[in-house]
């Protein structure tokens, strides 16, 4: 179904969101057809990755999780990234993004927020409160640095993603993955998502066929608002819909995620060229725009 955010309220939004929450699973089967092949980034030899679960009772400002850590990565610190479910969602979602992030040679903390049915500006707050536990009081606290900190989000957690970023310059990286948010409040006739404000190096990924995030109401309207200074990606995925930004990432959501946080997060400038020229258009993506200011 299509939600337009220009009409509807919060509240029947997050009806629309649960709705399609109970249908997910037989579409996710669907949007990972093994034929979603991109142009190939080189990964080296995945790390092996050790897990570590934060309970929800051991923290106050968001759910706890599951923290991923790879291992022998030959770096005594590593860059940190916190990834958050969609709505009705949980870490276990997630699991395989963080796997994937990890096995890069990033330690990935998956969380829940503290209800699961918290909007994209609650996330946002939940989600910076996970990145500071996990540098500062987690048991892999010496493995990461509060200057090195990315953020992946999916539907809900990509809104809140993009929004914990514009509020914390200092992310290195930011990810939405069929992102879904509302237009932001202080602007009263704002008809989309926007983060005019934010200066994090972010990569939105959308789905052609999403009829809950629709592409042109909400990622594409979220991509086109960040200032143009500010290193920024736009991927459409060819006939895939809303599931297709959770359980196991396709490859085309792979090679992008991997790229971009190398190039951002880790500061490797060879992972430029997946970037900026944008990927081309045709096979998995029929949508593709970059804008690398800063080289």
């Amino acid at each position: 179904m299509s939600v337009m955010p220009s009409s509807l309220r919060r509240p029947a939004a997050v009806a629309a969101l649960a709705l399609v929450a109970t249908i997910a699973v037989p579409a996710a089967a669907q949007a990972h057809a093994p034929a979603h092949q991109p142009a190939v980034v080189h990964h080296h030899a995945p790390f092996a990755v050790r897990t570590t679960v934060v309970p929800k009772t051991a923290v106050t400002t968001f759910g706890g999780g599951v923290i991923y850590t790879p291992q022998d990565t030959g770096k005594a610190v590593l860059g940190a990234v916190v990834i958050t479910p969609g709505f009705t969602d949980t870490n276990a979602d997630e699991k395989e993004m963080a796997q994937l992030v990890a096995s890069q040679g990033f330690v990935a903390f998956a969380i829940d927020t503290l209800d699961t049915g918290d909007l994209p500006d609650q996330r946002s707050t939940e989600i910076l409160a996970a990145a500071d536990y996990l540098t500062g009081r987690s048991a892999v606290r010496s493995q990461v640095s509060a200057k090195d900190v990315g953020l992946i989000g999916y539907s809900f957690g990509g809104g809140g993603t993009m929004q914990a970023a514009q509020s914390r310059p200092s992310i290195k990286a930011a990810i939405g993955l069929m992102p879904y948010d509302f237009p932001p409040a202080s602007d009263p006739d704002a008809q989309y998502p926007a983060y005019p404000k934010l200066t994090t190096p972010t990569l939105v990924i959308t789905g052609q066929k999403d009829d809950l995030a629709v592409p042109a109401e909400f990622g594409k309207p979220a991509y086109d608002s960040i200032p143009a200074g500010t290193p920024k990606q736009y991927l459409e995925l060819k006939g895939l819909g809303h599931a297709a930004g959770e359980h196991v990432p396709v490859a085309t959501i792979r090679t992008a995620v991997t790229a971009f946080l190398k190039r951002y997060l880790d500061g490797n400038s060879a992972y430029a060229k997946f970037i900026c020229p944008a990927p081309k258009v045709g096979g998995p993506i029929s949508a593709s725009l970059s804008s690398c200011p800063k080289g």
